[in-house]
Order: C-alpha cells, then sequence, then structure tokens
C-alpha cells in the first residue's frame, strides 16, 4: 500500500515562499465559554509572526495524514467556500464575509475543547489554553489553509505595569496543526495534521475537523517497523552484527514500550546509540539521514505520527541468532540493557559469548561447584 506522504509542503526559497492572503487570531476561554476575535494595532507585526508561525510548521517533522468525512461540515464548508469566494446570505463585503466564516470555525473549537474538557475533568486534567491562528495561503500556484492552536503566556508590561496574556515568541509554540490544501478546482486534496503530544487528540482531529485518518494504526505499524528493521539491516548489519542487534533492540523498545510513534524521536535515540564498529561510526550519519527520509519513500510511505499497534509488534519482534548446528539464541522481545548482559569476547579456545542470566547459571553449572 503507497499512501503519497506530503510533509507540510510549504518549503521553498524566498521566491516560492508562501503568500498570505488573508489572517485572523481568536482566543478559545472554555472558562468564559467565549471567543474572542485578536486585532493588533499593527497589521505588520500580526503579518511577522504568522511568517514565524510558518517556518515552526516547516521544520515541524510530524505528521498525519487525514481525509474529511464531510464536505458539508462546518470547518471544510467554510474553508471551500472561503477558497471559491462564495459569500454568506446577505454578505456583500469581503472582509466581512472572512470574519464570519472563520468565527464559525472558532466556535466549532470551542464547542468541541469544552465537550473534551467535560471527559478529562474527572482526571484532574485540563485543555492546554490557547488561540485559534487561520491563514488563507497561496503557494506555487495552490490555495492552502493553515489552522494553528497556538500557545499563550502571560507577560508583565513595563508600560502600564500590569499582567498581559500574549503569544511567546522565544519558544515553541505550537500545539496542534491542520494544513488543508486545495486542487485546481479548490477541492480539498490534502489534509495534513500534527500534535505537540506524542498523539493526536481525537477532539482536533474528529470532534473540530470532523476527519478520519488514511493510514490506520496496524498499517502505519507494520510498515513502519519493516521499512526501518530493512534498513538497519542493509546498512548497518553488514557492518556490524552486533550494532544491527542492540539498534535493533533499541528500535524493539520504543515500539513496545509507547502508545504512539513519533518518528524524530526515534530518529534522535538511534543517532544516540553508541557504535563499536569503526567502519560503521564513519557511515552512520548517513545511515541517520537514509533514516530521517523513510517516512517519504514511495513503496512504503508512513505517517510521522501516529497510534501504535501492539498486536502488529509480538509478531515482529522477535528475532533468532544461529551460534552453532543445533543450538541457537533466540530474542523473544526488547532486553533491557542487553549490552550490559550479553558480552561478546574472545580466548584461547575461541570466540564466545557470554550471557549473564541466574536460570542460565542454575540450568549449565557443573554440581558441586
Amino acid at each position: 500500500m503507497h499512501i503519497q506522504q506530503y510533509r507540510w509542503g510549504l518549503e521553498g526559497t524566498m521566491m516560492t515562499a508562501p503568500i498570505v492572503l488573508n489572517h485572523c487570531l481568536y482566543k478559545i476561554s472554555i472558562e468564559d465559554s467565549k471567543i474572542e476575535l485578536i486585532q493588533p494595532k499593527d497589521d505588520r507585526d500580526f503579518k511577522e509572526f504568522s511568517r514565524i508561525i510558518l517556518d515552526e510548521l516547516i521544520q515541524n517533522a510530524r505528521s498525519k495524514q487525514y481525509y474529511f468525512t464531510d464536505n458539508n461540515e462546518r470547518v471544510v464548508s467554510h474553508i471551500r467556500s472561503i477558497a471559491r469566494n462564495e459569500f454568506l446570505e446577505g454578505i456583500n463585503d469581503q472582509k466581512e464575509n472572512w470574519i464570519i466564516r472563520t468565527e464559525s470555525i472558532a466556535k466549532k473549537l470551542l464547542d468541541e475543547e469544552t465537550l473534551a474538557q467535560q471527559k478529562i475533568s474527572a482526571m484532574n486534567k485540563k485543555i492546554q489554553k490557547g488561540s485559534l491562528l487561520i491563514l488563507h495561503l497561496e503557494h506555487e500556484g495552490s490555495i492552502k489553509f493553515v489552522l494553528l492552536k497556538i500557545e499563550i503566556d502571560s507577560f508583565f508590561d513595563e508600560v502600564d505595569a500590569r499582567i498581559h496574556n500574549g503569544l511567546p515568541l522565544n519558544k515553541k509554540r505550537l500545539q496542534k496543526s491542520c494544513l488543508i490544501t486545495l486542487n485546481q478546482d479548490l477541492d480539498v486534496s490534502g489534509l495534513l495534521l500534527s500534535d505537540s503530544n506524542q498523539s493526536i487528540r481525537e477532539y482536533w482531529w474528529s470532534g473540530f475537523l470532523n476527519s478520519k485518518e488514511v493510514i490506520n494504526a496496524t498499517v502505519n505499524t507494520r510498515i513502519a517497523y519493516g521499512a526501518i528493521d530493512t534498513l538497519l539491516k542493509q546498512t548497518v548489519k553488514n557492518e556490524s552484527k552486533a550494532d544491527y542487534l542492540f539498534m535493533r533492540n533499541d528500535v524493539n523498545s520504543y515500539f513496545r514500550n509507547n502508545d504512539s510513534f513519533v518518528h524524530d524521536e526515534l530518529v534522535e535515540k538511534l543517532q544516540r546509540h553508541k557504535v563499536e564498529n569503526a567502519e560503521l561510526n564513519k557511515k552512520l550519519p548517513e545511515i541517520i539521514e537514509k533514516l530521517k527520509a523513510l517516512p517519504t519513500v514511495e513503496k512504503a510511505s508512513f505517517d510521522t505520527q501516529f497510534d501504535l499497534d501492539p498486536e502488529v509488534i509480538k509478531t515482529k519482534i522477535k528475532s533468532t541468532i544461529i551460534l552453532d548446528e543445533n543450538l541457537e539464541l533466540r530474542i523473544k522481545g526488547e532486553v533491557v540493557n542487553i549490552e550490559e548482559i550479553i558480552k561478546a569476547d574472545s580466548d584461547a579456545h575461541g570466540k564466545y559469548i557470554k550471557i549473564y542470566s541466574d536460570a542460565g547459571y542454575e540450568a549449565f553449572s557443573k554440581k558441586g561447584n
């Protein structure tokens, strides 16, 4: 199964950078049950902030493909109408049309966040506060819309000596992201979502956007694990079987101990591996680059953020090492501290492996010793 991996598709030189056709920002307040259109005094600062946020989105390595289940649903319906320059009944002004339609989108997010908050209140959890930034873009001949939930923060204003809420400039701001791409007929051709959490929250992809995933957890897990293991076999195992064993164990550990997969997290985990083989150490940077590009490989693409299917993992992580005729070492899953438990060495009798195991000791020790 091949699903085209779009990434965010907003990359480009200064000549092809996205053009912001329209923008708006709404403060979403669950506590006050209201939304508020933020109208900055200086539009130039707002445009600069929008550019910074777009750059942050482009650099975000997390994304998952979805599709809208109903084009008549509120969010996608407004998006398509804005793109087609369709005015609401009784409205003749383009700016007013933009505000009313985006306000409706913001109200939908407030409604869904309110419902989500009610579900988690008993667990002493809270929906993270934020604002909704909506951008209407033109990029390389295509119309795109970006919906971003952005973190808000408090700061002290030295001029009026009061505490205000604002958008932080010096740290990560994106909580949740949505990129909608339209084709030449102004129909939706792509929907990419991401979340700063490990998994994309249901109220974002289902409640707010009424969408479904293109690739489900089972398929994503199978393709991602298979692609990563194949790459390690082709690049690492040929140079160092020991490093392959240890790195594969790191992969097994990640897939077994997490509910969700985030590709850049796994890349960082393998990048930290202390390579045993000198030749492999020279090639590791190139291998890491291939690993980063795996989700976009045409024959086996996968999302860079998705929920894991534990049933798939059970059948994938087993491996067998032939030690001698009629003698095998079976690894049935993740081995914690495998590099400390299994050691390879040699002596006058030849090469050997040493396995630290109380049960193994009891099984092989000679009586009387």
